[in-house]
């Protein structure tokens, strides 16, 4: 029952829509079994969560889509840790460190610690 794709309901085929996951090795989550998670601190946003500790990863991966005046003002990351931020589609502005950060579809940045982001 995945939200990217609007399939929703009980698949016919037992195995059609399946996640597999092998704690501390890998997660595989099908378009289908992606659900929409309540991440604290987005805002008008559509977000899943691809990995996590929990699975066994070493970090956590976040797929957010966001809608008209939609982000994140509170931050994320933290100190010490790794921050990256990958736009898939469209453009957003970040915030690092008091810097404003204008990036575009399918640019890569690493962001020290705290981010801020929201629709350039």
């Amino acid at each position: 029952m995945g939200y990217l794709n609007n399939v929703t309901g009980y698949r016919d085929d037992l195995l059609a829509n399946r996640a597999i996951v092998k704690h501390g090795n890998f997660a595989l989550l099908t378009p289908d079994g992606l659900v929409k998670n309540i991440i604290p601190g987005f805002e008008n946003c559509d977000a899943t969560i691809l990995s996590t500790p929990k699975l066994g990863a070493s970090f956590v991966d976040y797929l957010v889509t966001l809608h008209q005046n939609g982000g994140n003002q509170q931050g994320f990351g933290g100190e010490g840790i790794e921050t990256f931020l990958y736009v898939i589609s469209g453009n957003i502005t970040a915030k690092a460190e008091g810097k404003n950060i204008c990036l575009k579809r399918r640019w890569l940045s690493l962001l020290p610690t705290r981010l801020l982001n929201d629709v350039c």
